[in-house]
């Protein structure tokens, strides 16, 4: 059997919420999720995540309160971390370039908000 994939949500991720679930449930993923209050609690519990596992995928959406993803998010996490998922359109909250020049991809869903949702 395969090690499972640890997999670190910042923020709400509530559009997929349940097939996260599924996939931790049939043993191929291993689902840690962090939304706190203030950007202080965040980084304090990405550290304790990451002392204790190996973290290879971040999913992260918008936050009113984490609104920078930056070398303060990502360094607990290297060199185990290989791609950062963002759901929305943008990336300009995300620091590219940090997670390039240390081998990490990022990635996000450009086309998810192109019909109006009014």
């Amino acid at each position: 059997m395969t090690k499972p994939i640890n997999v670190l949500t910042l923020g709400p991720i509530r559009a997929t919420q349940k097939d996260l679930e599924d996939l931790q449930a049939d043993g191929q993923f291993h689902l840690f999720q962090i939304n706190e209050a203030t950007v202080e609690q965040f980084h304090s519990k990405i550290k304790d995540i990451s002392a204790h596992h190996d973290i290879s995928v971040v999913m992260a959406t918008y936050s009113p309160i984490l609104r920078r993803l930056d070398e303060t998010t990502f360094l607990p996490l290297l060199p185990h971390l290989r791609l950062v998922a963002g759901s929305g359109a943008g990336y300009d909250n995300v620091d590219v370039d940090f997670l390039t020049k240390n081998g990490v991809y990022y990635a996000n869903t450009p086309v998810a908000v192109s019909d109006p949702t009014a």
